[in-house]
């Protein structure tokens, strides 16, 4: 116990086991792993073991294999690693064979600018951006909730067509607990919606995510218009009060794509009778 102990450095050791500004999911619901990674454990005569990486609620790819992470049928047990390598590391019928090597290179690259861009941004403006984009992923994640499909980045992106979570209790939390749920490529669409809307993205390489996924035959068809592909939930008035409190009060003219998005969906909400009176971004009193 003792040797060595003086070279710990703690504050690496802190860095090293924090919640990298990030938020876990709930044990039951974390179902989505690399299975080269458990092969990789089991070639060098190890165990397969579960990484902590999997479990954040913005986790879409594999860092070391650059491929999307894919769901075990059932996350309920506690040796989900080893579930996993038995239902899918391990048989022939589960080998991943990748159609287009474009899209996880260019959702490698696009994840990588993203975090780049919110750890570097100005210090006065970094905990409003952090917090707008983690609530605008949010939105774009919602579960589905009383008959509707959920978020915008779930009708265009979920590739789990037959996964079913209970009804959330209220429209609220199914904002706030919609990325627990989300499949990874719901995830990862609605990091480019809220990436491209903030500006950490240009509007070009939203134009080049919606040509690889065209090219990569994934079914997807999402418009290339950005404020029809990233509009906000259908809502009555109260869903209109919850939404304009959960994005909560913000500088609009500081982010111009943004500013001109909310602008459209409050024109469709004025439209559909919903709008309050109180623009997005404002304090209600």
């Amino acid at each position: 116990m003792g040797a060595g102990r003086e070279h710990i450095n703690p504050d690496l050791l802190s860095n090293y086991f924090s919640l990298c500004n990030d938020t876990l999911v709930e044990w039951s619901r974390r179902r989505f792993f690399c299975p080269d990674c458990l092969r990789d454990d089991v070639a060098s005569g190890h165990l397969p073991m579960w990484r902590k990486s999997w479990c954040y609620v913005h986790s879409c790819i594999c860092s070391v294999h650059d491929q999307e992470l894919i769901a075990l049928s059932d996350a309920s047990h506690y040796s989900k690693a080893w579930d996993a390598f038995v239902q899918v590391c391990n048989s022939v019928s589960g080998s991943i064979t990748a159609k287009d090597s474009r899209l996880p290179r260019f959702r490698s690259t696009t994840l990588m600018k993203v975090e780049h861009s919110l750890a570097c941004s100005r210090v006065t403006q970094q905990n409003i951006l952090v917090d707008l984009f983690n609530r605008l992923l949010s939105i774009f994640l919602q579960s589905p909730f009383r008959g509707s499909r959920g978020g915008a980045a779930r009708i265009h992106f979920q590739s789990e067509r037959g996964m079913r979570f209970a009804d959330p209790p209220s429209f609220e939390q199914s904002i706030s607990k919609g990325p627990s749920t989300a499949d990874p490529s719901s995830r990862f669409g609605s990091v480019v919606f809220a990436a491209s809307l903030l500006g950490i993205l240009p509007h070009s390489r939203f134009l080049m995510f919606t040509k690889a996924c065209e090219d990569a035959k994934t079914g997807m068809l999402i418009p290339k218009d950005l404020h029809r592909a990233a509009a906000f939930p259908y809502v009555d008035r109260a869903g209109y009060r919850v939404l304009h409190r959960y994005l909560g009060n913000f500088p609009r003219k500081d982010f111009p794509l943004l500013d001109r998005h909310l602008q459209l969906q409050e024109a469709r909400y004025a439209r559909e009778g919903v709008l309050s009176g109180h623009p997005f971004g404002v304090t209600l009193d």
